[in-house]
């Protein structure tokens, strides 16, 4: 009786159960099987009951898949683990999505055995992943070690941590190759210690995408050229709503880095980010390009050689809210370094306080009608100065004039 008993408990622990709309896999044959079942186009709810390493290819959420992955919350607190591992393997993603497809993560870990090359996930043009809980971590890639999104994503909870690539070691955010716009929303979750050889150590979009900010925390991220947090290029957008970008290092943007495309900032803060650049700055923000525009959040405590809050050349700088506060400039321009644009505009509604720099810097003389007539008591400058062009609040360089209104 006993041995019989061994053989049905062993039988039992082994297949695959399905109770209530879940289906609970404990091998890779029982949820690829599990996700072959779900094409029929039902919602289907995937539980891991341990970790489970693929061996073959990427797991793949076909077209008309609506697919919810988790681990076995009673078994992860057997094993004295949060969340089960999903590995892939080498030279694959762990996830594909693929157009069409659904997949929403709501607690497992999703990553590569150590050494091994590949993206997290993989979700096509027109394929659909969201992100509630859990973990993306130890992936790494080309582009978008964490995520290689060309479709839309969605994150509101959960970790996408440690994940290594030349560009958005984090997210990479693009589509270039199609006429559909890749989408990325993030609400909550943390994007954060990802590491980009290039640029976008937490972020990367790219193209005509759309990257919206609305909340959650985009942290510790290293980038070795530009956007230690969100690196935004060619024609890229990206909108700044509520969240935090802080604690990002790059060589410039330490925290956003806009070169071409469209920063629309409208609250959040980016904080306690550094650019190492030895010859132009941007602890904040760095912008090189199209058009920046804020009215509201905040830039503050941030650090560079040249515009410890931002660091801008190029395009349209238009300042109409917020406040720039408690940056610091080892060389010119605590709040703004402004090189050669073609605007840059700051209206009384913005707020600039306590921004340091070390080096003097004077106004030329042909700009002090200019600061006179049109800056006078209209702006906020730091206490106790009232210096408008000066090398605490801004530092003007080229003579091309700015504009208060």
């Amino acid at each position: 009786m006993l041995g019989l008993a061994l053989f049905i408990y062993a039988q039992i622990d082994t297949e695959t159960l399905t109770a209530e709309g879940e289906t609970y896999v404990r091998t890779e044959v029982e949820l690829r099987n599990a996700v072959k079942d779900s094409a029929k186009g039902t919602a289907v709810v995937i539980v891991l009951g341990r970790h489970i390493n693929l061996t073959k290819t990427t797991l793949t959420i076909p077209s008309g898949a609506k697919i919810t992955l988790r681990s076995n919350k009673e078994a992860t607190k057997k094993e004295g683990v949060e969340f089960f591992r999903l590995s892939g393997v080498e030279d694959e993603s762990t996830l594909t999505v693929e157009t069409g497809g659904l997949l929403n993560l709501e607690g497992i870990i999703v990553t590569h055995n150590k050494g091994a090359y590949g993206w997290g996930v993989d979700v096509n043009p027109g394929g659909t992943l969201t992100m509630i809980d859990g973990e993306i971590s130890n992936n790494t890639a080309g582009i978008g070690g964490g995520i290689y999104n060309q479709g839309n994503f969605s994150l509101s909870g959960g970790t996408i941590t440690q994940n290594t690539a030349e560009e958005g070691a984090g997210v990479y955010n693009g589509n270039n190759a199609t006429p559909d716009r890749a989408n990325f929303t993030m609400s909550g979750g943390e994007i954060s210690n990802n590491i980009a050889n290039r640029g976008g150590g937490g972020v990367d979009n790219c193209g005509s995408c759309i990257f919206s900010l609305t909340g959650g925390v985009i942290s510790g991220n290293t980038a070795k050229q530009g956007g230690g947090g969100v690196n935004n290029h060619h024609s890229g957008i990206f909108y700044l709503i509520d969240g935090i970008i802080s604690g990002n290092i790059a060589n410039w943007g330490g925290g956003v880095n806009i070169w071409g495309g469209e920063f629309i900032m409208s609250g959040g803060e980016i904080s306690n980010n550094t650019a190492t650049n030895i010859a132009s700055g941007g602890g904040g923000v760095a912008f090189d390009g199209s058009r920046f525009n804020m009215t509201g959040g905040i830039i503050s405590n941030n650090r560079a050689l040249n515009g410890g809050g931002m660091y801008t050349s190029n395009g349209e700088v238009w300042l109409l809210g917020g406040e720039i506060a408690n940056n610091v400039a080892s060389n010119n321009g605590g709040g703004a370094f402004v090189g050669n644009l073609w605007g840059f505009y700051v209206y009384d509604g913005v707020v600039f306080s306590n921004n340091q720099a070390v080096a003097a810097y004077n106004r030329h003389p042909q700009d002090n009608e200019v600061y006179h007539t049109q800056i006078g008591s209209k702006v906020v400058w730091t206490a106790p100065f009232r210096q408008g062009y000066n090398n605490y609040d801004i530092s003007y360089t080229n003579g091309t004039l700015a504009s208060l209104k």
